[in-house]
């Protein structure tokens, strides 16, 4: 893992390097990556490191998003958004001023309650659309229990 200024645990890690081109949601050594938080509600800071994203086409979308959800392995609903952030080429990025997203770390707050209910089990998910498209990038959590 690179240096992100940040205490770094290992098993709450969301993925580690390596490029996608397609919608997916994190993996560490190419398992999917699902971290248990407890039954606790938890906040901190989600940190996400992007090495590489493919903007040249001038049409790539990248939206990179923590989820949470109570099935361990993500296949009931509710699936929500606890952090979440869009990037990409400046063209499709809402808002003024946008310019195309720097590479570099990103450091998200987050919490893992939302609307009063506690999301127990967390993942890294990214949303990916465009000619092309290629994304890498890594993630971990730095949590303080609430």
């Amino acid at each position: 893992m690179p240096n992100f200024n940040s205490t770094f645990d290992a098993g709450l890690q969301l993925k580690d390097a390596g490029a996608i081109t397609a919608s997916a949601a994190g993996t560490v050594s190419a398992a999917a990556k699902v971290v248990d938080l407890g039954s606790a509600q938890v906040s901190g800071d989600w940190v996400v490191d992007v090495a590489t994203r493919k903007v040249s086409a001038g049409d790539e979308r990248y939206t990179v998003c923590l989820e949470g959800c109570n099935t361990a392995d993500f296949s009931a609903q509710p699936i929500v958004p606890l952090a979440i952030m869009a990037m990409g080429h400046s063209s499709i990025i809402v808002g003024a001023g946008a310019t195309n997203s720097a590479l570099g770390v990103w450091n998200m707050p987050f919490r893992n309650e939302q609307g009063g209910t506690v999301y127990r089990y967390v993942r890294a998910y990214v949303e990916i659309a465009g000619t092309s498209p290629s994304f890498d990038y890594e993630s971990f959590l730095s949590t303080q229990k609430a």
